[in-house]
């Protein structure tokens, strides 16, 4: 995966906790991996000891989270495990045949 030079734009203040939306977006300038290119969808990258990550669409990339970076070994591990959950989908959707 190479990595990629991106702008984050975090328009409810994340990168401090906050989740309401702000005036002036804060603007970061990143070095980030990103799932489907500079153009993707996903992109881990760090501000300062944050680990963050940004979503995606057409190079418009904006801020979701962030934690410290001490998460990230554990994140790491939980995403390896996603093709062993099995997600019972008649639980979800009762009535959906495609189970």
């Amino acid at each position: 995966m190479k990595k990629h030079h991106i702008t984050v734009w975090d328009y409810t203040n994340v990168i401090t906790g906050g989740n309401i939306p702000v005036t002036d977006a804060l603007k970061h300038e990143v070095t980030a991996l990103c799932v489907g290119g500079e153009d993707g969808i996903l992109a881990f990258f760090y501000i300062d000891d944050l680990f963050c990550m940004a979503s995606g669409d057409d190079g418009h990339w904006k801020l979701m989270y962030r934690c410290h970076k001490n998460w990230q070994t554990q994140i790491k591990n939980v995403v390896k495990q996603i093709p062993s959950i099995h997600i019972n989908h008649s639980i979800i959707f009762p009535n959906n045949d495609n189970k």
